[in-house]
Formats: C-alpha cells, sequence, structure tokens
C-alpha cells in the first residue's frame, strides 16, 4: 500500500529543486554586481541610481549569478529587476523564468512565468515561486509541479522550510509514483522528517495499481517508515476497495511487510457473499492475496445465500471468528469462544426451517455462499425450528447484534492526470 509513501513526496517537495541557497545573509550583505551586458542605461534619481542592462546580462552576488535579456538595478536597494530568459544558479541548483526580482539585502529570490527550477535530476516548476535564505523558507505557487526520477506531484502551493526540514503541498494535491503505478490525492500533505511521517490531510484518496486496484480513502493518513517496513494509519470514515474484500472503519493500520490491515471503529467487512462485524477486523492478504479474516470481541458473520429469500441471514456469532478465504472464496468459519450458529436449512432448493445451536466452539464450511456442515464442540445446546413456523418470521431468528450493511465500498476510478512531459528542457 505504500509505494507511493516516501518515495513520492519525502524526495520530491524538498529535493524538486527547494535546496536553492542564493548568497546567504550576512551583517553586511554584498552588493549585486553587474558583471557584463551588451548596453548600459544610467539614471540618477532621488530615491538612488537606477541603471538599465540590456542583452546578455551578467549579475554576481557572492557565490550566485544572474543571466537575463533585460535588467533593471536599483543600486539603493541591492535590488535587481530581471526580464526574459531569466536563469539563476547557484551551485547545482538552476531557477529560470520569464521574469524574477532578487534583493541582494533581504536575499529574497522572487520568480514569476514558467519557473522552472532544477538540481540534479530534481525539478520542480510553477508559475511563481520565492525562496528566502533568512527564513530558509521557500514558497512556490499556481500549477506547482514537482519531479523526482519516478514520481510527480501536482498541487497549487507548495512549502519547504530546510530548518525543521517540514515540507507541505495543498490545494488539489495529486501525486504519481509511476514505478509502482500509484496515485495519491488529498487536499494537502506534510511530511516531517523528524517524526519519520507523511499525512495526507482532508479527502485523502489512494490507488494502488500494481497488481491489483486497492483504493483507500478517509478523511486523513499517516505514513510511517521505520528500514522497510512502510506503515499507513487512516482515520476517519474509512473505506477500502480491493478485488477480493472491501471494508469501512472509523480507523486503518496498513502494514506493507506483514500484508496486514487492522480495522476499528465499527469495522464491517464484505468478502465473497458474506460481511463480517466485529470490534476489530484483521485482514491478512500477503502480496494482495486474500487468505484470513479475523474478528475480535463480539464477531458476527451473516452470509445471504438466496435471493428469492433475501431475509434468511445465516450467522455465526462468537467472541472470535475466524474465516479462511482461496481463491477469493470464503472456504471455511471457526469461531471461539460464546459460539452460535443460526443457518437455514434446505432440501434441494426447498426450505426446510432454521437451525439455531450454541456451543464453546465451532467450524463450519461454505458452499455457494451458505453455510453448511457446521460441527459444534462442548456445550451444545439447540433446536431445530421446522419450516411451517419458521416461515415469516425469518427476523425473529437474527442475532441481535445483526444488521445487514448495504454500503459496500465500490472501485473509484483514479483521476485524470495532468500531463507529464517526458522531460523538461533545460538549457545550459
Amino acid at each position: 500500500m505504500s509505494g507511493i509513501l516516501f518515495g513520492v513526496i519525502v524526495g520530491v517537495l524538498a529535493a524538486a529543486g527547494l535546496h536553492t541557497a542564493y548568497a546567504q545573509s550576512t551583517s553586511t550583505p554584498l552588493p549585486v554586481v553587474c558583471e557584463g551586458a551588451d548596453s548600459l542605461v544610467g539614471q540618477d534619481l532621488s530615491s538612488g541610481g537606477q541603471r538599465s542592462f540590456i542583452g546578455n546580462v551578467r549579475f554576481r552576488q557572492g557565490d550566485v549569478t544572474v543571466r537575463c535579456d533585460r535588467a533593471t538595478q536599483l543600486e539603493g536597494s541591492n535590488t535587481v529587476d530581471l526580464f526574459g530568459n531569466v536563469v539563476v544558479r547557484q551551485g547545482t541548483v538552476t531557477m529560470r523564468s520569464v521574469s524574477a526580482r532578487y534583493d541582494g539585502n533581504s536575499h529574497l529570490a522572487t520568480a514569476s512565468g514558467n519557473v522552472l527550477l532544477t538540481d540534479r535530476h530534481h525539478t520542480l516548476s510553477a508559475r511563481q515561486g520565492t525562496y528566502s535564505t533568512d527564513t530558509r523558507k521557500a514558497t512556490f505557487e499556481q500549477n506547482v509541479r514537482a519531479t523526482n526520477d519516478t514520481v510527480v506531484v501536482w498541487s497549487n502551493r507548495a512549502w519547504y522550510d530546510r530548518t525543521s526540514g517540514v515540507r507541505t503541498a495543498a490545494g488539489m494535491v495529486l501525486a504519481l509514483d509511476s514505478s509502482t503505478h500509484t496515485i495519491l490525492q488529498a487536499d494537502s500533505l506534510l511530511h516531517d522528517p523528524s517524526a519519520d511521517s507523511l499525512r495526507a490531510i482532508g479527502h485523502a484518496i489512494v490507488w494502488l495499481q500494481d497488481s491489483v486496484l486497492m483504493v483507500v480513502q478517509a478523511n486523513s493518513m499517516a505514513v510511517y517508515q521505520h528500514g522497510r517496513d512502510d506503515s499507513v494509519v487512516a482515520t476517519g470514515s474509512v473505506q477500502l476497495y480491493h478485488p477480493s474484500f472491501a471494508a469501512t472503519a472509523a480507523s486503518l493500520r496498513h502494514h506493507e511487510s506483514l500484508g496486514t490491515t487492522w480495522l476499528e471503529g465499527d469495522p464491517v467487512l464484505w468478502a465473497d457473499s458474506s460481511q463480517l462485524t466485529a470490534d476489530t477486523i484483521l485482514v491478512e492478504a500477503p502480496a494482495q492475496q486474500l487468505q484470513r479474516i479475523v474478528g475480535r470481541g463480539r464477531g458476527l458473520l451473516a452470509a445471504r445465500s438466496d435471493s428469492l429469500y433475501p431475509d434468511r441471514i445465516d450467522q455465526v456469532l462468537g467472541d472470535m471468528v475466524v474465516v479462511r478465504v482461496a481463491n477469493d472464496t470464503i472456504r471455511s468459519i471457526a469461531a471461539h469462544p460464546n459460539a452460535r450458529s443460526i443457518t437455514w436449512r434446505w432440501e434441494g432448493t426447498d426450505p426446510q426451517g432454521v437451525a439455531t445451536f450454541a456451543s464453546d466452539s465451532l467450524s463450519a464450511t461454505m458452499q455457494d455462499g451458505a453455510i453448511n456442515d457446521v460441527l459444534w464442540l462442548e456445550g451444545v445446546a439447540g433446536e431445530v425450528v421446522p419450516e411451517r413456523l419458521a416461515a415469516g418470521k425469518e427476523g425473529s431468528f437474527n442475532a441481535s447484534s445483526l444488521h445487514w450493511h448495504a454500503d459496500r465500498p465500490k472501485p473509484l476510478p483514479p483521476p485524470t492526470l495532468p500531463k507529464v512531459p517526458d522531460s523538461a528542457t533545460v538549457r545550459p
């Protein structure tokens, strides 16, 4: 589930150029010096000298170099306005834009118009971008796209605090990891490296499409990485869709390496033609193959097998209910302690009443979506009610905790992603 995790945002928002470092603040800022231009026009203004440069303009402040087609330098404020094919370089970082302003005193660079920032394999593009070396904070706005190898993140805004390492993207956030075929969508994303965590907040949805389509929705998600053990915690109106099962809950915890998912807070899980409710539900699906489901605390497995008799629901109850699955089909059920079963009997297609039994434990098999071949062990008590007494009274035989849930999550198609260019053209 977590292929999107640290490959998607952790490396992207920071490494996609946000390591930009213009000349660092000093007690006496270095002047921004023009190193050359095709032509120069000077004017003497009361606010300080203003000079205009045209053609192959080059400036320098410390280890920061600037190139553009035209520039206006305000010497009194140590500021330069840059126009046309603006290129700002510092070390391995290159920022390009249509226009920009560089303030040598505040060390704030503000760019607009097709801003493209590159640093080795990382790029970030936006319509506007600013960076302050005093606060070590960067902000990029409007049509932001951050890329890092196989990962692309789109958003309306992105922030990066180099001191704390915290990275944030907000506003219609979409992330794509093409290597794992994973898509993430949320209102905002927050990465805090000190906690090894990534949070997707607000309408968070993740699509995992490597082998099968798996979709998780929640109000918020938190992603943690400890070595190779990635885990996801989703909270608030959680919905999970998988071709083999679906679930809803108040919270979800998933461990990718173990292939386990815990559901808590009134969880409901649908598999085959059955549904399971319990205080907590454990799903074991290593390599995305559903194998076992465990309901702990007030477990109740309910199965509807006959559409002609929708009120006749087979039920198995117990403090723990264990369901075994093979090839997306429930094969067996076990319950203990305080086990109970409610099974409707048939002879061919003719109804034959209902059997209700209680025992310390039980095991049963399933065939064609119906519970059969039940084996009760120790403390067995119960009865078989004939059809003439059971017909029309189906609800009176149901467990008091039974509620058939019809809101099974359905597959949600992934969003249409903005076009990703094959590569960003960066001139030398």
